[in-house]
């Protein structure tokens, strides 16, 4: 298949609207955005929380706000040097209980009661069995390409069906989970183009 590639760099404008645009005119395609600053990259991730997906990656400390917005990707790559903490009790705060009802599902409770009641740092290692770094890298692999390269695998798949899974991960852990909806959307996918698209390739069939 031929693949075409584009580059858009972006100074001051507004790259969650940028996405939005070209994902709107290019459904399929893939795109992949870089974000820096804390702004930016939580307006991408609120962005993707409904379609595509996000990758954190990480290196050096990641605590607070950092840390939240490492939370509310999908994915956080992170090299051995990465330490983790939310600092809120050392500053005589409670951390924003809106984000805390999000975060907490995602940690041990070992891992949270370290973070929230002692403020203590987690290395990379402990941040990993604790749930927040899903894919600890070797010394010496450098976070951003890994994340891309994250990016690029997870973008191959069929995304329909990426899709749903992500909404039920989302889902199952809320009061009004409904199993046979998502039974219905599974039947759904099993009947789709996609489902046959992906069964073809499997198979090592042509077109």
């Amino acid at each position: 298949d031929k693949i075409e590639q584009g580059v858009h760099f972006v100074n001051h404008g507004d790259k969650a609207s940028l996405l939005a645009e070209y994902m709107s005119k290019h459904p399929g395609e893939l795109a992949i955005v870089f974000g820096r600053t804390k702004y930016g990259s939580e307006k991408l991730a609120k962005l993707l929380e409904k379609w595509g997906f996000s990758v954190a990656a990480i290196h050096g400390a990641c605590m607070g706000a950092g840390l939240d917005l490492a939370l509310a990707c999908d994915f956080r790559v992170a090299s051995p040097d990465a330490v983790f903490a939310l600092p809120a009790v050392q500053m005589g705060i409670l951390y924003n209980p809106a984000r805390l009802a999000r975060v907490l599902p995602m940690l041990s409770h070992g891992a949270a009661t370290r973070l929230l009641l002692l403020a203590d740092r987690l290395d990379a290692p402990q941040a990993q069995a604790a749930g927040i770094v899903t894919h600890l890298l070797p010394e010496g692999e450098v976070p951003e390409a890994a994340a891309v390269a994250l990016a690029v695998r997870a973008a191959s798949l069929p995304p329909q069906a990426q899709a749903a899974a992500k909404a039920f991960v989302d889902a199952f852990h809320k009061p009004d989970f409904n199993e046979a909806e998502w039974q219905a959307r599974r039947m759904e996918l099993l009947a789709s183009d996609e489902r046959r698209e992906a069964l073809r390739r499997a198979r090592g069939e042509s077109k």
